[in-house]
């Protein structure tokens, strides 16, 4: 009863240090969240978690979802930048251009020259996320989560996420029960 009490005390103070944090650094420019990794990893459940924690600190905060490509590499950089400079919220992406690249990548009609040209090419013009995590999910993990998951497609798309996700500097974070903790400590030791 005493670790399940001091877990949360601790996850209650790493949830104000995180928005307080934010608040401050909203106050010269929006901020944008970037949870990557294979489905079933704990993307939009962190993603909900995160957004629902800073709400009700009164932090202005903003839950993305985006599945389609076209629309991460149309209209997401425009909202980021929009939301840098005038909007001030915390945008939480639960996937981003960095997942649409892992998955065309490992598609048998896409040549592996044009996803790596379009690594380069977000990595060297493409809006910058401000905190961007890697959530590394375990065979076993991700096959509970999404019974549907072809073991072949998980290893091809694990290798894929560690090379695109390594170029751009994500903080790898094992997708475990220590997950969303692991997040706020992340965001709250930033300094």
């Amino acid at each position: 009863m005493e670790d399940r009490e001091s877990r949360e005390h601790s996850d209650s103070l790493q949830v104000q240090r995180a928005a307080e944090l934010l608040r401050s650094r909203l106050a010269k420019r929006g901020l944008v969240i970037c949870l990557s990794g294979i489905d079933g990893s704990g993307k939009t459940t962190v993603a909900r978690q995160l957004v629902e924690v800073l709400d009700a600190s009164g932090v202005p905060v903003c839950h993305l979802h985006l599945y389609q490509w076209y629309v991460n590499v149309l209209v997401t950089p425009v909202r980021l930048l929009y939301n840098r400079y005038i909007g001030r919220k915390v945008l939480v992406f639960d996937r981003s251009i960095y997942d649409n690249i892992a998955v065309a990548s490992i598609k048998q009609h896409c040549p592996q020259g044009l996803t790596r040209a379009a690594l380069e090419v977000v990595l060297t013009c493409y809006p910058k996320f401000d905190y961007r995590f890697y959530l590394v999910a375990e065979w076993a993990e991700t096959l509970r989560r999404r019974p549907d998951m072809d073991k072949e497609w998980f290893v091809l798309l694990s290798g894929t996420y560690d090379e695109i996700t390594f170029r751009a500097r994500h903080m790898r974070l094992p997708s475990d029960e220590h997950l969303f903790a692991a997040v706020l400590h992340e965001i709250a030791a930033d300094s």
